[in-house]
């Protein structure tokens, strides 16, 4: 072993004749270590978008909406918020009833289509992570209106504006027995949520304001958010509600609400890792042409070696070795360069994004462990593999022809 260890040592150092021979070392493990940490950033930033829109959207609607089929309006708004709590008991946080409608707002000339929502006063201190960026996010009197920040910017508007909603009552076109919904409203607030399309869809009003816009009796509501405990409790959680309340109630989970985002995040999961892992797998490749070209400058010494009695197994074993060392060093760095680049997004946000399309002003990023130990474990059954081509050539050396012309 100690012999092996010595060949490996002489066979990756540079020498007289061949002083690059250390320096194409580095490359094919500098190769290897940029894949690895370009690969394992990849799956930190589309784990961050996933954990991103998990806790964004649940903080924007929640875990699960309970509502009627179409526009059928849910009856006695108190009773089934107590039964909804008593059938998923601790693993519920939060009953939150609704009245959502779509609406045309009109503010300074402009006009824009929203959704317009009525909910309880208490509705914002569950969703602490909308941020309040003028006024207040309160709705204690009739005619406040919360907007989003990128409607504010459309409508230039400001806190204390007045602006005025638009609505069809019951969905039905207009007529002169079925006249608008019309009301004034004063912006109490503008939140921002940090997905730009959402800051553009959503108002919130008082639920009682809502109802007699729309003519709800006082214990109707169109649905109800729920929120639990966990995102990891939503199937039982919707199994028990469905077993519950029976037929006439829909059980829509944030997955359901909001399919198109995450199935965009599910169709980066599948080509990123592939195209990025050929990266990888080009890097390794590299360490073939560096170890076929040492058995090349180093076939008298090889010559040599089996003249004194070396097995072709102990010249296989060195340059296995070899390779498997210029692999360890790229995976090894590769490793310590992703981590340090994550961890500097993570903590002082370097990459900024557009959020008008990326749905975040920052480039979001998570560190899994999961990813550091599946790439690295990928590169070095690859790189084991690939070594095996050189070492095979470099072992089928004859004694003979290297030392013939010596």
């Amino acid at each position: 072993m100690r012999f092996l260890i010595f060949f490996v040592k002489r066979i990756i150092a540079s020498n007289r004749k061949l002083s690059g021979v250390s320096l194409f070392s580095v490359i094919a493990s500098g190769g290897i270590a940029l894949g690895v940490a370009t690969l394992i950033v990849a799956l930190n930033i589309l784990a961050g978008y996933q954990s991103l829109f998990s806790q964004k959207l649940t903080n924007l609607d929640s875990h699960i909406q309970t509502v009627g089929y179409g526009t059928i309006r849910l009856p006695r708004t108190t009773m089934t918020i107590a039964r909804i709590k008593s059938t998923l008991g601790t693993t519920v946080k939060d009953v939150q009833p609704f009245i959502d409608r779509l609406a045309l707002i009109s503010c300074n000339g402009k006009k824009e289509g929203v959704t317009l929502k009525g909910v309880m006063p208490s509705y914002f201190a569950a969703k602490p992570l909308l941020k309040c960026t003028q006024g207040s996010l309160s709705l204690s009197n009739a005619n406040s209106i919360v907007i989003g920040k990128t409607l504010a910017q459309k409508l230039f508007a400001k806190a204390g504006d007045s602006l005025v909603a638009f609505a069809l009552k019951n969905n039905i076109q207009l007529s002169q027995q079925n006249m608008p919904a019309i009301q004034r409203f004063y912006i109490a607030g503008i939140y921002e949520s940090g997905i730009d399309r959402y800051d553009d869809a959503y108002c919130y009003v008082p639920k009682q304001t809502a109802g007699a816009m729309f003519d709800f009796a006082p214990d109707q509501s169109s649905g109800f958010e729920i929120k639990l405990c966990g995102i990891d409790e939503i199937p039982e959680a919707v199994d028990k509600l469905k077993i519950a309340f029976g037929p006439g109630y829909y059980h829509q989970t944030i997955y359901e609400m909001y399919a198109q985002v995450f199935t965009w995040i599910k169709l980066q999961e599948k080509p990123i890792p592939i195209v990025l892992g050929l990266i990888v797998l080009v890097a390794i490749f590299n360490i073939v042409s560096v170890s076929l070209m040492i058995a090349l400058e180093k076939n008298e010494h090889i010559g040599i070696l089996r003249t004194l009695g070396a097995r072709r197994s102990v010249i296989a074993k060195a340059f296995l070795l070899q390779g498997v060392y210029l692999g360890t060093l790229g995976v090894v760095a590769g490793n310590i360069f992703a981590y340090v680049l994550s961890y500097l997004q993570v903590t002082y946000s370097i990459v900024k994004l557009p959020a008008t399309v990326y749905f975040s002003s920052v480039a979001p990023l998570e560190i899994v462990p999961e990813s550091f130990i599946l790439v690295s474990a990928g590169a070095m059954i690859l790189t084991l593999i690939v070594a095996l081509i050189p070492s095979f050539i470099a072992s089928r050396l004859s004694p003979i022809d290297t030392l013939k012309f010596q």
